[in-house]
This record gives C-alpha cells, structure tokens and sequence, in this order.
C-alpha cells in the first residue's frame, strides 16, 4: 500500500531532530516537493549541508522542483556548516527562478 504523500511529509517533519528517520521514511516513495522540503528542513536542523546538496541534486534529477521552503532549507543547512557561498547560491537560484524570496530565506 502506497503512502499518502501529505502523511509521509508530515512522518518526515516529525522526524526532523533524527535525520536519519527523516531520510530512511524518504525513500519509502518517489520524491515529491512536500517530502523533500520536510527532509531538506530535518537535515538542515542538524547542519547537514552536504546530504542536503546531494539530496537537492537527486530531487532535481528526478524532475522535482523545489520551492521556497525546499531552497531555504538547503541554504539553512548550507550556513549551519559555514558554506557561505553555496547558500547566496541557492539564494541566487531562487531569484533566477523567480521565487518570492520571504523572510526565512533572508
């Protein structure tokens, strides 16, 4: 039986201070943009920038396109480990595809 998407997004939200959970119930299905700005936001709690990078990558590949809360996860996570560059990257990004860029981005 397939997971509801919103379920699983709120199963890898809720295990957000274990990325690890957050991670393994993320593979339980194909990646959505609600599951990947929950795992995205689970590893930037724990300053996971480079899951984080290589989990955006795999996400895109898959045709997934990420949205606000997705980017500033992955910037979070990104100045969480002092990538100072990689995060005005993602900020960039967002203003290339113009997102509206919030607060939380900033």
């Amino acid at each position: 039986i397939g997971m509801n998407i919103i379920v699983l997004g709120a199963a890898i939200t809720a295990c957000e201070a274990k990325w690890e959970a957050a991670l393994q119930l993320f593979g339980a299905e194909s990646p959505t943009v609600v599951t990947s700005a929950s795992l995205l936001n689970a590893l930037a709690q724990d300053s996971q920038w480079e899951l984080a990078l290589a989990i955006t990558r795999q996400v895109q590949e898959q045709k997934v396109d990420l949205n606000v809360i997705a980017c500033s996860a992955v910037m979070s996570a990104c100045e969480k480990g002092q990538q100072w560059s990689l995060a005005l990257g993602f900020l960039r990004l967002m203003q290339d595809k113009k997102m509206e860029v919030n607060v939380v981005a900033y």
